[in-house]
C-alpha cells in the first residue's frame, strides 16, 4: 500500500488521504503493509484524543481514573480493529 514516511510525524506514517501541503515537505512515498499504516494512524489518533481530554479535564488528581478509563477504551478499540 502507498503511504508517506515522515521523520517528524508521530508514528512516522501518513496515509494518502492525510497528506497536505505542510506534511508533504517532509514526507516521502513508500510501500507499507496496510496493517502498519492502520496501527500508526490509530496510535496517532489515540494521542490526539488523550491530549484533547487533558485540555478539557480538571487537574490530574481529579480525573486520573477517567483518563485511564478513556485510554483503556481507546486501546481496546484499536485492538479490536
Amino acid at each position: 500500500m502507498k503511504a508517506y514516511f515522515s521523520r517528524v510525524t508521530p508514528f512516522y506514517l501518513i496515509g494518502q488521504n492525510e497528506i497536505g501541503d505542510h506534511e508533504s515537505f517532509d514526507a516521502y512515498p513508500v510501500d507499507v503493509d496496510p496493517q502498519l499504516l492502520m496501527v500508526a494512524q490509530g496510535l496517532r489518533g489515540l494521542v490526539k484524543t488523550m491530549e484533547r481530554a487533558f485540555e478539557n479535564n480538571p487537574a490530574p488528581e481529579e480525573c486520573a481514573q477517567a483518563e485511564a478509563d478513556l485510554l483503556d477504551e481507546i486501546v481496546k478499540e484499536l485492538a479490536d480493529g
